[in-house]
């Protein structure tokens, strides 16, 4: 049998079982067989081997005779080796087995103290330690104050050491001086490989400097037997600038002779010879005298080509030059005989343009044309300066208008106008070809004052019409209804009173300058526009035209603009808007103040809407008058383009890697600004580089989230609405950061050392000027862009702006809402995008358009937010990488992409495919639990719905008391932005379901 209990096996064998059974127990060996609980079974073999281990195991003072060691050498090999005992006995007494503590004991021989080894290896015991502690090579043990080493790990480390020599010692062998050693280990950053800390001695690998030693021999033997010199050298012998110098090897193809300490040295007289047979444009300007852009033009002509170019300088053979310039100068000694109209109007005081226009109406021909330059014979030029003189004294009238910075067409009328005669007129050669078309074979000549004087009364002419226009339109006044009258008449007491209109974001100054005369503008365009929509409307439905017409002012909407478009012109309907606008404003106010019930309350949200979209189609900027043809309809409002995060990428890399700008960087630094802190157009011309918090070095700081801080003030902000959060800031991710921090460094690299890092205008015309600001910012990378922007349809490509960064944060938000999977930081979602998107006041609600697509409630406007809050909901919105691989991985890993619905996922490597597995086992696992969560979130949702719209039925109705009126409304809203709420996160439920 293979198997035995203890006591069946002591006695066969012989040996004592308490023995065998507290060793089996201390070793914690396991029965193999278990029979009744009670009776275990072991392997024969294995309680052999117990056995035959046991007899050889022997207590500490048993193996110092054997092993003919001392019991602390003994102790201190089981020590440091760590060495269990085999068996201990109930008394303490501790046995081991003797061939692992003799191997022990050998190693033991091998580690030495510090001493021992110095003497072993012949160094010193000072040396050796300078050099344990270099290397950070520990002790195997301490005994006392001694430390014990791996004496082979030692050895090794001396005999590499024993390589090493000092300065000094590399001096004797290299026969060079010290200065020059060091300056060759400085100049190649020869470490060195050992460092006496206790006798302050440095030691170099003779191998490593070999090589430079051998090429400073052979340096110094050739600059001996050859005229060698470096570069800097030969430019201050020859006056010449580096620049110049490297175009001359360059051209030339000259090879340096030597190379040392990374400076090339070459021969002087082979640089010396190229230099002196060339000269630029200026000296060769100089030596012949004759003007840099006329020599440069002679070069032009006469196709001579460059020897070489020292960047824009170009040098050419002064020989070759020399010939034809002195060929030139001798053409011009034959031209002196004749005059130019510069010459003739320094003799005789005239303006050279008026000779040269006068010269050619009368007909004289100049004898020779050189260089652009017209010769004309002195003779011939009398008779025509005669009769400048006679007009000197007066102008034409293109002369005033150039002058006077006025329209030659206005003046012509003004003249015609005041009936101002011409005081001189001269007669003008002209072809049979220019009397047909109509042109006068006379010149006119006015007196300055006469013009001006008839400028003037035509001037009173226009005030007069205008006059005459607004009468006419005030005279349609008596032509409406007696209520539209009545309308009209109180917003233009209400404006005379000095009191502005406010509605929503839209103020008006209390003043009106000159009110007598602008009321009665005012109160003329009102009238005219009515009446010709209440015409309108009339012709429309085919009825009678009675006058005064009337038609019911609340009723306006976007089809009554038919009749503007048709009665005014588009510089016309931009001057309605300004008017009609406040107007309209003042009307909605008034309705406001008569509400009452919950339906006057739901009509007056339609006609604001009405009214809205009836202001939306007039013109309220010169650039959209211009735009419009006559012939077309007045173009729709500019389309908005809301781009994904790819996309806001793909426009920053398009723009810093535009060929056609000069100034990429900072464009693409502009557009990612926009997209990261929502900085509007004309806020970035504000923007300065101490908005941000820097640090020491003038870059962006990070703070303890690793985000940077943008504390931008209301000063700056568009119509000093509302700055940075006053806590908080404006946060800038972490991805941005460093692509914002590269363009200031761009900045500072040119800006020059004079000026002081971390100030100034942050975007500027000039990098050297920090204090100069730019006026406006330039359009036309935008325009350059839109030609790209093939991921947008047509119109919206046309319409691309720089502030579709900010349109596409703010969608960013409304993505995000959607994502967020924690309903509590969902629910701060909104307060901060107003913090982030800096919208004017604390309640305002969401626009329009993004109206309709996500809300968290105006109950959260008000709330406060905090600052995990405020970064949790950033971290969603623009805590996106700036590079389109890493997007993937971070879109997946927030929810906004569904890997599972890939249909290729470009990676590049097996570890990127993993990261993609992964993370599509991770968004199945959540989907699952946001399933769960929703499901029962819904169905609790569902039945407070169904509670409150039963209430509202309850109380559909209105009380006939006043005063349970207030309190019935109040409960209304309650229940209905509740409802609202509700419906907010049941947004994937049919709103047929959930009544």
């Amino acid at each position: 049998m293979s198997l035995s209990t203890i006591t069946a096996y002591c006695l066969n064998g012989h040996f004592d079982r308490d023995l065998l059974q507290s060793i089996v127990n201390y070793i914690n060996l396991v029965p193999t067989k278990v029979k009744s609980n009670k009776y275990r079974y072991f392997e024969i073999a294995e309680l052999d081997a117990i056995v035959k281990t046991y007899s050889s195991c022997k207590t500490v003072n048993a193996m110092i005779e054997v092993l003919e060691k001392g019991k602390r050498t003994i102790l201190l090999a089981i020590e440091i080796h760590e060495i269990k005992p085999f068996y201990v006995t109930e008394g303490g007494i501790q046995y081991y087995v003797p061939k692992v503590v003799k191997n022990a004991l050998e190693l033991l021989d091998n580690y030495k103290s510090v001493t021992e080894i110095s003497r072993n290896l012949d160094i010193g015991s000072r040396t050796l330690r300078s050099l344990l502690d270099f290397h950070d090579v520990s002790p195997v043990y301490v005994k006392g104050n001694c430390k014990y080493y791996n004496f082979q790990e030692v050895s090794e480390l001396v005999s590499e050491f024993k390589r090493y020599k000092t300065i000094g010692e590399i001096c004797e062998k290299f026969e060079v001086s010290r200065s020059k050693v060091e300056s060759v280990l400085d100049s190649n950053n020869i470490l060195p490989r050992f460092f006496d800390k206790r006798r302050v001695v440095q030691y170099y690998l003779p191998e490593d400097i070999r090589k430079e030693m051998e090429r400073y021999k052979r340096f110094i033997d050739i600059q001996r037997n050859d005229q060698v010199k470096s570069i800097y050298q030969i430019c201050d012998l020859l006056g010449i600038g580096k620049k110049h110098f490297y175009s001359v090897i360059e051209s030339k193809s000259i090879p340096s002779i030597i190379e040392k300490d990374g400076v090339d040295y070459y021969r002087v007289e082979e640089i010396a010879a190229i230099v002196r047979e060339t000269s630029n444009i200026k000296k060769l300007s100089e030596c012949s005298d004759i003007e840099v852009h006329q020599v440069r033009k002679i070069i032009e002509d006469n196709n001579i080509n460059p020897c070489y170019s020292s960047g824009n300088i170009k040098y050419f053979n002064h020989k070759e030059v020399e010939k034809i310039l002195s060929k030139w100068k001798e053409e011009r000694r034959a031209l002196k005989k004749y005059v130019t109209t510069s010459e003739l109007g320094e003799i005789y005081g005239i303006d050279r343009v008026k000779i040269r226009r006068y010269l050619k109406s009368q007909g004289v021909e100049p004898v020779t044309i050189v260089d652009g330059i017209k010769y004309y014979e002195d003779e011939s030029t009398i008779e025509v300066i005669d009769l400048l003189r006679n007009v000197s004294e007066f102008k034409t009238l293109n002369e005033l208008a150039l002058e006077m910075k006025a329209c030659a067409k206005t003046l012509r009328k003004a003249v015609e106008y005041a009936g101002v005669e011409p005081s001189y007129r001269m007669k003008i050669k002209r072809t049979d070809a220019s009397l047909e078309i109509g042109l006068n074979e006379y010149q006119d000549f006015y007196e300055e004052n006469k013009v001006i004087y008839a400028l003037e009364q035509n001037r009173t002419q226009v005030d007069e019409k205008t006059a005459i226009r607004s009468q006419k339109q005030v005279k349609f006044f008596p032509l409406v209804h007696e209520d539209l009258q009545k309308t009209i008449n109180k917003y233009i007491e209400y404006r005379k009173a000095g009191r502005g209109i406010t509605y929503n974001n839209f103020f008006t100054n209390k003043k009106i300058k000159n009110p007598e005369k602008q009321l009665r503008v005012i109160k003329g365009w009102l009238s005219s526009s009515l009446y010709k929509i209440a015409e309108y409307r009339l012709k429309n439905n085919n009825e009678e035209i009675k006058k005064p017409l009337n038609f019911d002012i609340y009723t306006l909407n976007v089809e009554d603009f038919d009749a503007i478009k048709k009665v005014f012109k588009p510089s016309s309907r931009q001057t309605l808007f300004h008017i009609i606008r406040p107007f309209l404003y003042f009307l909605l106010k008034e309705k406001k103040k008569s509400m009452k019930t919950i339906e006057d309350y739901l009509s007056f949200n339609s006609l604001e809407l009405q009214f809205d979209e009836f202001l939306n189609l007039f013109p309220r900027r010169q650039e959209e008058v211009e735009d419009i043809d006559n012939d077309e309809e007045l173009p729709k409002k500019l389309n908005k383009s809301f781009l994904t995060r790819e996309q806001t990428i793909d426009i920053y890399y398009f723009l810093l890697t535009d060929p056609r700008s000069q100034e990429s960087l900072k464009n693409a630094t502009m557009w990612l600004i926009g997209c990261v802190t929502g900085l509007r157009p004309e806020e970035l011309l504000n923007l300065r580089i101490e908005h941000f918090e820097l640090d020491e070095k003038g870059l962006l700081k990070v703070n303890e989230r690793g985000w940077g801080v943008l504390r931008f003030p209301k000063e700056m902000a568009k119509q000093k609405l509302k700055g940075s959060h006053k806590i908080f800031g404006t946060p800038v991710s972490p991805y941005a950061i460093d692509l914002i921090n590269k363009y200031l460094l761009w900045l500072y690299k040119f800006q020059g050392e004079t000026n002081v890092k971390g100030v100034g205008w942050f975007f500027r015309p000039f990098v050297y000027l920090p204090e100069k600001k730019y006026k406006k910012i330039s359009n036309q990378f935008i325009v350059r862009l839109r030609e790209q922007l093939d991921f947008l349809e047509k119109e919206q490509a046309n319409d691309f702006v720089k502030k579709a960064s900010r349109h596409s944060m703010n969608n960013l938000f409304v993505e995000a809402f959607h994502v967020i999977p924690d309903k509590e930081l969902k629910s701060k979602l909104e307060k901060a995008r107003q913090h982030h998107m800096r919208h004017k006041g604390e309640d305002d609600k969401l626009k329009k358009n993004t109206l309709n697509q996500a809300k968290t409630g105006s109950e959260h406007y008000t709330d406060d937010i905090s600052s995990d809050a405020y970064y949790g909901v950033l971290e969603y919105v623009v805590g996106y990488p700036w590079d389109k691989k890493d997007l993937v991985l971070w879109e997946a890993k927030k929810g906004f992409r569904c890997l599972e619905k890939e249909i290729t996922i470009n990676s590049d490597t097996a570890a990127e495919q993993e990261i993609f597995e992964k993370l599509l086992q991770e968004q199945k696992r959540e989907r699952e639990i946001n399933q769960q969560e929703k499901s029962n979130s819904n169905n609790t949702l569902l039945k407070q719905l169904q509670l409150i719209d039963d209430r509202l039925l309850q109380i559909k109705h209105p009380p006939n008391s006043k005063d349970k009126f207030e309190a019935w409304r109040k409960e209304i809203v309650i229940l209905n932005k509740e409802k609202e709420k509700i419906q907010l996160y049941l947004k994937d439920v049919p709103f047929q379901e959930l009544g």
